[in-house]
């Protein structure tokens, strides 16, 4: 009751069932963190529950796409109270569950294959490039890994074909889901994090998300343009957004002395693909419409 009362006076948030929290340090969390205490919060509960798939992978330190991380996946496990915490123990170990920052989680190779199987490509692909980027691979390759579990999954094609596409040099989910609306909708592949020197300035460079070379000669600069590159004290190297955004309307400036056109990208042409094509189309980005066609004819044959 007292909780209750407190929650209608808006000093807790209950973001889970059963769980609760200070809204003033709430609010103070970014999204991976609010769902990673939210696990914590699970486990405490329901020590026998396993997080896997995409779950598992935030507890490995690998970036979700926003929109997934509040769907927590996980394997029920009832265990009889008569059981000991050994046999507690053994019961888990026996479907490759690992303890990550303290929460039991499937292994990385099975949470990566779940997770490449049954998401859509860009979602897919997002988790692929932030697996390689993350370092928590260890020695393997992610196309290693993935082989190895093929191997239990003879059938399956999806995982290993996104991997054929992935790259470490993608810095956020959204530079890897705009590269993704470039492979499935036909459009020339860009470079990803190409230096320029600044025109003004030859000991000063900068370093651009996208860039096309295009048949004619002409280049193009694509930049996604995320909240947290300007709101994310974590990702911006300013101490303010108004800052952020100051420093990077004099470095967009210095980019055009060039005379290079600079698409900017932000969530709407994700979530509205008229806009992404009307964005490339405008800029004059090759694309193959049938290449397009063929492309997700495979993938949607795919299991």
């Amino acid at each position: 009751m007292a909780a209750l009362r407190m929650l209608k006076s808006e000093y807790l948030v209950s973001p889970f069932k059963g769980l609760y929290a200070r809204r003033s340090s709430w609010v103070e969390l970014d999204t991976s963190q609010q769902t990673l205490h939210i696990m914590r919060g699970i486990n405490q509960l329901h020590p026998a529950w396993i997080f896997r798939s995409h779950s598992a992978l935030l507890a490995w330190n690998i970036d979700i796409p926003y929109i997934l991380q509040r769907l927590i996946l996980i394997i029920a496990k009832r265990i009889p109270s008569n059981r000991s915490a050994l046999s507690a123990r053994r019961l888990l170990a026996r479907d490759r569950v690992v303890t990550v920052s303290g929460m039991p989680v499937t292994d990385i190779g099975q949470s990566l294959w779940e997770s490449l199987s049954d998401l859509p490509f860009e979602f897919a692909l997002a988790i692929a490039d932030a697996a390689i980027r993350s370092g928590s691979l260890a020695t393997s390759t992610l196309t290693e890994l993935l082989e190895s579990e093929q191997e239990q999954q003879p059938l399956a094609q999806r995982p290993l074909f996104v991997a054929s596409y992935a790259c470490g040099a993608a810095e956020s989910i959204g530079e890897s889901r705009i590269r993704a609306h470039c492979i499935s909708e036909g459009y020339a592949i860009p470079e990803l994090q190409v230096t320029i020197t600044d025109p003004t300035d030859p000991q000063r460079t900068y370093r651009v998300d996208f860039l096309w070379r295009l048949p004619d000669g002409r280049l193009v600069i694509g930049e996604f343009d995320g909240e947290g590159k300007y709101f994310d004290p974590k990702i911006r190297t300013t101490r303010t957004a108004q800052e952020a955004m100051l420093r990077e309307r004099q470095r967009e400036s210095r980019l055009t002395i060039y005379g290079i056109p600079v698409l900017r990208f932000t969530n709407d042409e994700l979530l509205r693909p008229a806009r992404f094509h009307n964005l490339m189309d405008a800029a004059g980005i090759p694309r193959d419409s049938k290449a397009a066609k063929t492309w997700n004819a495979k993938w949607s044959a795919m299991v």
